[in-house]
């Protein structure tokens, strides 16, 4: 079962987006510089509040063990990794930042996890830079942009927007080709034949799904400029355009990594996706794709992090899990606005998918042969899409068509607050 904390603190933001509660309080936070403590090493340092600035690119002295992601500098890694000194030697670790050159102006590249660790440039839009910032009850997590605090708990889920037209999930067909491999170093440790063929058919199933997200999310950015939406709205399902084509370049790249044949995507079929950009299309999909997709798929990631043995792994897992929480986020905005300015046509469209919202099969819980590699069975997912559904989707969508008319004209005093 998904935590009841982290499905209570999603129903909570998505109730700041639709308008529908008050926000709360906004962190006084402003980003400073490290107060280093102690030596330089590797380019990085340790500051008083216990994060780690990583100044200046630095090679490291030799390359660590032959995982496949080793390395003595930058450029030996992948453009979203840099180099980490650890004591085993030189490895390409994920980040945002290689060092302050790549930052604003006063701002420094700094991480939470250590000098093996992720790191991202502060910025004046930063709440916090360590859990003290966010008081007794609250952590400070990186959304992928900026730092904010988080209550009540200390995760939280989301992920996969299918690419619906006419009610048929959408995908390419799996090509053999290098260009979108984009995981290095990942798959580690030693597998069965079974094991490996089921990793490639699972992780070749992601990466068509995260592909067809980039589609979903270009018709919608086509959809909302045909309806005249607001230019947050655009900007955030652009930059969801390039959070999935990551996503996909990771998945492909697993795939590959696991099957040893570069894999990546043929075409994919468009044919009728913006024959409808009404409103009501746009709100019916938002919820289909978004609300409920995203947030179920997402569930199924977060605990495939928290159960992967593979630290590297599961980083890029709860990555991506980020990513999707803020992608779910969006499609709760755009029924908030749809809202504002639809009225009763939006909500008769709220009320038509809340009575056919599907829940699909429940089976009973069965061993989990692929957790250790961050993999849940399909048995799994759908428990835990059910679960998202009854306990998170439908009761917002239940306090949508309850509130007064009116509440999607407060939705974006709500977003905003919730953004601040």
């Amino acid at each position: 079962m998904a935590s009841a904390p982290v499905l209570a603190l999603l129903r909570r933001r998505w109730l700041l987006v639709l308008g529908l509660a008050p926000a709360a309080g906004c962190s006084s936070y402003e980003p400073a510089p490290c107060e280093p403590v102690g030596e330089r090493v590797g380019g990085v340092e340790a500051c008083t509040d216990g994060t780690f600035h990583r100044a200046e690119a630095v090679d490291c002295a030799e390359p660590g063990p032959a995982t496949g992601n080793t390395c003595t500098t930058d450029a030996h890694c992948a453009a979203e990794e840099y180099c980490a000194c650890t004591p085993e030697g030189g490895l390409c670790s994920f980040t945002a930042c290689r060092s302050d050159a790549e930052c604003e102006e006063g701002f420094q590249c700094v991480g939470l996890y250590g000098q093996g660790g992720y790191f991202a440039c502060q910025t004046a839009n930063d709440e916090c830079m360590v859990d003290a910032d966010c008081g007794d009850d609250g952590w400070c997590s990186f959304d992928g942009s900026r730092r904010t605090c988080e209550y009540p708990c200390d995760d939280c889920p989301i992920d996969g927007r299918p690419f619906l037209v006419d009610g048929e999930n959408r995908r390419a067909a799996a090509a053999v080709r290098v260009d979108w491999c984009g995981a290095p170093g990942l798959a580690r440790g030693p597998l069965s034949a079974g094991e490996r063929a089921s990793l490639v058919e699972h992780w070749t199933r992601v990466a068509l799904m995260e592909h067809a997200s980039i589609g979903a999310f270009a018709r919608l950015v086509l959809q909302l400029l045909s309806i005249g939406a607001p230019p947050e709205l655009i900007a955030r399902a652009t930059r969801a355009m390039a959070d999935e084509t990551r996503h996909a370049r990771i998945a492909f790249g697993l795939a590959t990594s696991y099957g040893a044949v570069a894999l990546g995507p043929g075409t994919l079929p468009i044919d009728g996706a913006l024959d409808d950009t009404s409103l009501a299309t746009v709100v019916r999909l938002a919820i289909r794709e978004g609300c409920v997709g995203e947030t179920a798929a997402a569930l199924v990631v977060r605990e495939g992090a928290e159960r992967c043995a593979d630290p590297a792994l599961a980083r890029v897992l709860d990555g991506i899990a980020e990513d999707e929480l803020e992608h779910a986020e969006l499609a709760w905005a755009t029924v908030a606005w749809a809202l504002s300015i639809g009225g009763d046509q939006v909500r008769a469209v709220v009320a038509s998918e809340l009575r056919s919202l599907a829940r699909g099969p429940v089976a009973a819980r069965r061993e989990e042969p692929l957790a250790r590699f961050g993999v849940l069975s399909d048995e799994r997912f759908f428990e835990l899409r059910a679960e998202a559904i009854e306990r998170l989707v439908a009761p917002l969508l239940r306090d949508i068509l309850r509130a007064s008319p009116r509440a999607g004209q407060r939705r974006a005093e709500g977003s905003r607050e919730l953004r601040a």
